[in-house]
């Protein structure tokens, strides 16, 4: 059985999405309950690229559909279980850190939060461009000092800010895999219009950054998933 999420029994009942190859079912144990697609195992999952990332979407738009109606711990993509009664018994044993995260996680959403550095003004191309001879010299010393100015200045907006997410949000990490991307990913309330003030702010203080911001989403990255497959 292919297990999408995991959530609270008191969330139910729920209007369940499309599965992939099946209409998904409920399976409770106790207070904690799965949403599963049945008959559908990992090694029946497409290897083919183009249709491989049409399942992945798919499993995706399951979780968001599941989360815009309930706290959910989002499972991630090819999790199975050899059977129902084996997801159960997952259930039974693994319900108390499980239903503790569902607590911790009530009316927060996950946001993914980007730094993208801002290059320099286009005009001070063109007057290096522009300039000949000595002036051609100095025009590119200054804009190597101006460089430098503004790559410390947008460090130390950066430091700044996560300094700032952390103090604010208890919940952060950074995306190891795409450091350079300077990518944060932050548990914050459900209702972005919730913190839109501290949003605004964050803006405001990094003059030399553009911070963009995607959400509510599952919790994706603040979860550990089942190992039993």
């Amino acid at each position: 059985m292919y297990v999408y999420a995991l959530l609270h029994t008191d969330a139910l009942p729920i209007a369940l999405p499309p599965g992939w190859q099946a209409p998904l079912v409920v399976v409770r144990a106790g207070s904690l309950a799965a949403i599963g697609e049945p008959g559908l195992l990992a090694s029946a999952l497409p290897t083919a690229e183009g249709p491989l990332i049409q399942v992945v979407l798919h499993h995706d738009r399951v979780l968001c559909d599941l989360f815009q109606q309930t706290t959910i711990l989002p499972l991630r993509f090819g999790r199975c279980f050899v059977s129902e009664a084996r997801l159960q018994q997952y259930l039974q044993d693994q319900a108390e850190p499980h239903l503790q995260q569902l607590a911790a996680l009530a009316g927060l959403a996950e946001y993914t939060l980007k730094l993208i550095p801002l290059t320099p003004p286009e005009a001070e191309r063109e007057v290096l461009s522009a300039a000949g001879g000595r002036e051609y010299f100095l025009a590119k010393k200054q804009r190597y000092q101006t460089r430098q100015d503004q790559q410390a200045q947008q460090q130390a907006e950066r430091q700044a800010l996560l300094t700032a997410i952390g103090q604010t949000f208890p919940w952060v990490l950074p995306d190891a895999e795409v450091a350079a991307a300077n990518t944060i990913h932050i548990l914050a309330s459900r209702n972005p219009q919730d913190w839109q003030e501290t949003w605004q702010a964050w803006q405001d203080q990094c003059s030399h950054w553009q911070l963009t911001r995607e959400g509510p989403l599952p919790p994706y990255h603040f979860l550990t998933s089942p190992t039993e497959s």
